[in-house]
């Protein structure tokens, strides 16, 4: 093994303490020295949607986080790959300003061109009630591992079979566990026990290399909907 490579493994796992110390360290600071919000309930949610991939990639991964200015224009493709997934999150006892944070742990399956399943673990940021409004954003950090290699996170240089088209740049070659980005908008009121909507960029990514050759890099966009349920008779 070259020092590349050493300091390539090494970079992992300075990246997983580095996320591991934030979620059990983060909340040390708080007022109270509980690690979820004592007064927020578990939530429950259920999310789904098709993969998308860019057909103008220039030099970056097809599925990079970056093309996402792209989502709503006549260079996305939906392609025959679907994910569902079901998750819980729960308030932590910490707050910085405006920004509220949580823990979530989701568990999913891959159907259509891909078929596996896979796992999230993540940290979240939300601002809820943007402009007094029962509207609220998030963002997400963690990590993703998937039971197999992901097909459509993979590129062939010449012609791309899956995608159907000539790609004289670059090969992409993933891998089962990446990081993991999640952008989402959520609209419904924390203040009762009603069911909330969300749409949600779930975003499997390579880190510029940390995972992956780079570049291109390696990753998967999905542009899901969901909805989320708190489970305010747990703590009753």
């Amino acid at each position: 093994m070259n020092i590349y490579s050493n300091l390539k493994q090494a970079s992992k796992i300075i990246l997983l303490i580095f996320l591991i110390s934030n979620l059990l360290l983060f909340p040390l600071h708080a007022k109270k020295t509980y690690f979820f919000k004592q007064d927020a309930p578990y939530e429950i949610h259920l999310f789904g949607g098709n993969t998308l991939d860019q057909t103008n990639y220039y030099a970056m991964s097809p599925n990079s986080f970056w093309n996402l200015g792209n989502v709503f224009n006549s260079n996305t493709r939906f392609y025959n790959s679907r994910i569902i997934m079901l998750g819980a999150t729960r308030e932590l006892d910490y707050k910085m300003r405006f920004l509220n944070f949580a823990l979530e742990a989701d568990l999913g399956k891959h159907y259509g061109i891909m078929n596996h399943w896979e796992a999230d673990l993540l940290f979240v940021a939300k601002i809820k009630n943007i402009g007094d409004l029962p509207f609220h954003f998030s963002m997400g950090e963690g990590i993703s591992y998937a039971s197999k290699t992901p097909t459509l996170e993979n590129a062939s240089k010449g012609y791309d079979l899956l995608r159907r088209r000539t790609n004289y740049t670059f090969e992409i070659e993933t891998r089962p566990l990446l990081n993991y980005l999640m952008m989402e908008f959520e609209f419904g009121s924390y203040e009762s026990s009603y069911p909330r909507i969300f749409l949600r960029i779930h975003h499997r990514s390579g880190v510029f290399g940390l995972y992956c050759d780079f570049p291109p890099g390696c990753g998967s966009n999905y542009l899901t909907y969901g909805i989320r349920l708190p489970l305010n008779f747990i703590d009753r």
